[in-house]
Parts: C-alpha cells; structure tokens; sequence
C-alpha cells in the first residue's frame, strides 16, 4: 500500500494504493469520508481521519511536524494486512446456479458475509442452510473472482423448479419462456432471470412482479401476447403458451337450503339495518346472501359466539374449497363485517383480515380490422361523415 497526499476538488486528500484487498476496502469504509474514486480509495487529509487509519492498520506510520501538523508525505511501512483464517484459505465453498438464483454453501466467516450481504436482495436460507444470491447479470462473476480457489465445486444447472399451483410443480429450462393464461384474466409470465425482457414487461400497463411466486403478471390480450412473443423469440427464449384450466369437480358448491339440514335465514336485524343505513337493494341481496352462507358454514354454533379464528377459516375456505373470485371474498368480508360492527353495535367485534389485491384486466374491446369493417359497412353518408380521424381508418 502506498499512501500519498493528493489534491482533489480543491481539497486535501490521502490517497491510498494497493492491489485490490476486500478485506482492506471493507476497513477503509469505515473511516468517515472515505470514498473511490481515480481508481483508488482516498480518506480525508485530518488528524482524526489518520489516527482511524492507524488504528484499523496498526503498522501503518507517518510522520508529524512539531507543531502537530499532519505532515504532507505521510508513509505506510506495510502491505496490506492479510486474512490468514485458515478456512478462508481451504476449498470450502459450494456455488450451484438454478435458474434465478445463485446458492452459496460455505463455513461461518464474518467477511464472508460481509461480502454475500453486499448483494442486492441476498438472503440466509435457514431450512437450507445456504446463501442465497439473485442471479443478476455480474454476480457470478464477482463470487467466482471473491472465492477463487475457494471453490470446490461450481454447478450450473439447465433447468429450474417452479410451483405454478398448489399441488403443480414444473421444471423450466433457463432459455425458456412459460405463458399462462389465468383464469383471472391475466397472463402469467414464467422464466430464469433476463433483465432485458423484465425491463420490457414493466413498460407493459398493469404489469405486476409477483414477489411470493416470482413470475410477472400482466392483463390478457392478444396484442401484449404476440408483443411477449415477438420479444421472447428475439432474445433466444423458447415460448410455451397454455391456458389454465379450473375443473369443476374440484369447487365445492355454495351453501344452500337443499344441502344444509336447518338452514338459517339472515337474521332479520341484519335486514332492517341495511334498510336504516340506505344500502341500495341490489347490495342489501348481496350481504344477506353472502352472510347466510356464513352463517350456515357454522349452522349449529350461536353466530354471537364466532371468533376470529373461525372467521379466517371460513374466508380460507371461500378461497381454497369454493374457488371464488377475489371480488366475491371482498363482499363476504363486508357482509360479515357489517354484522359484528353495524348491527351488534357497541359490542363491535374487531379482527385481521387480509384482503386480496383487486385484479386488472383490459376490457374487451373491438379490434382495428373489425372497427374498420364496420364503418364500411355503413350506408348513410351523414353516418359515414362520423368518423375518426385516427390514420387507419384513412383507407375505409
């Protein structure tokens, strides 16, 4: 290391030399007003920021003037002080790469993760017991320069596991694109990491990241298809498309007067406080509805005496068993809400429910050919006379 008084801005610097160290660059970051730039680290030309100095590199000297003046030509005596940790040393280090993550498996090491954690979203898996690294463009290539020789085994595998549903899961290679059409109205867009197509997708309108499942999101139609498709293709990414499909067997039917024995009606104060607080008819048919085949859910327990806990059960239950729309557990929440906090009154009953985030979708709409189509299809010239002045229709 090689120190040495540089003028930098108008300002005293030190700037200091060496082959590059993390180690030493990690104790350099401490010192306040350390920065890089010139393609070395500088600290500021102060008493205070030398005695950090010396203190974070003992052997390092330099010499002062009577008057307690830190001298122009500050001098270090010593290289770099090394790791010597004998299993920073040894080959003990696992790199395995799946899809869009890198995992790391290595001995306990304070520098050691120091660096890991120096990644943008790295994180300890703790059922695992590993390190695990977003496969950004650039990672591997750091952690393979940190660890060296370290290394001991280095395993990139061609395909990555997914859970598309609950009880599906499925193997995707890293050059392909899986697109899946929810039942939602929405497409899924399933593949590795590839920064040029997220960037793409999140130009898209509604585009959504789904953090849980790690795949996109965006509204179903047939031009953003053909755009994701057209996109994918240019980046090399082999394209599956397939629909999702909900099968009927599967959804347990509503509650109803024919398949519960001594069905409940919607209590007739739930009724009467609608009509006091205005609900227009069509939302009061709804909450009692709603609220009856809550009710009967818990047909032989007093509904007074639901707690919280049954509560969530039954909004689970609406999710997982009957496979409702996120808009349908809305209004069951509301209808159930209405009855502990307006109709019970004082005894309001307070709990957690999780909401569903409220699904976007494109309406649909004519496409260019059909609009078209159907202006040339008039007859009356004052009908023609209506047309917009959008330039594809400048033909018709």
């Amino acid at each position: 290391m090689k120190a040495s008084k540089i003028e930098l801005s108008g300002e005293c610097r030190i700037k200091l030399e060496f082959p590059y160290n993390y180690y030493a660059a990690s104790l350099l970051k401490q010192i306040p007003g350390a920065k890089w730039s010139m393609k070395a680290w500088h600290i500021p030309y102060t008493k205070a920021a030398f005695a950090q100095l010396k203190k974070l590199f003992p052997l390092v000297d330099y010499p002062q003037k009577s008057t307690g003046e830190i001298s122009s030509e500050p001098v270090v005596k010593t290289a770099v002080p090394e790791f010597n940790n004998q299993d920073h040393q040894n080959k003990n280090v696992s790199v395995q790469v799946t899809g869009r993550m890198i995992i790391l498996k290595l001995p306990k090491n304070a520098l050691d993760t120091h660096f890991i954690t120096s990644f943008r979203y790295s994180r300890w898996d703790g059922k695992q017991f590993c390190w695990i690294v977003p496969n950004y463009p650039g990672n591997l290539d750091l952690i393979h320069d940190y660890f060296n020789e370290r290394i001991y085994e280095l395993i990139v595998y061609e395909d990555f596991e997914v859970k598309i549903s609950a009880d599906t899961q499925r193997k995707i290679k890293t050059n392909q694109l899986i697109i899946i059409k929810a039942v939602t109205g929405r497409l899924k867009l399933i593949f590795g990491f590839n920064n040029e197509l997220s960037y793409h997708i999140k130009t898209m309108p509604y585009s959504h990241w789904d953090a849980k499942n790690k795949w996109w999101t965006i509204p179903y139609s047939e031009k953003f298809l053909h755009e994701i498709q057209i996109k994918a293709t240019a980046l090399n990414l082999e394209v599956l498309y397939e629909e999702e499909v909900v099968g009927k067997e599967d959804k347990v039917k509503r509650i109803s007067p024919f398949n519960v024995a001594n069905f409940q009606r919607c209590p007739e104060e739930y009724s009467r406080k609608l009509k006091e607080l205005r609900y227009t008819p069509k939302t009061s048919k709804t909450y009692q509805s709603m609220f009856e085949e809550f009710i009967n859910y818990y047909n032989s327990q007093d509904i007074n005496q639901i707690d919280d806990k049954q509560i969530i059960a039954f909004l689970q239950y609406l999710v997982i068993k009957r496979k409702v729309s996120p808009s349908y557990q809305n209004q069951s929440i509301n209808a159930i809400k209405f009855y502990y906090e307006h109709v019970l009154g004082g005894e309001r009953k307070f709990y957690f429910l999780e909401r569903p985030r409220k699904e976007r979708k494109l309406p649909n709409v004519l496409s260019e050919s059909e609009i078209t189509n159907t202006i040339k299809l008039v007859r009356n010239l004052k009908h023609k006379g209506i047309r917009p002045t959008n330039p594809i229709f400048s033909n018709s």
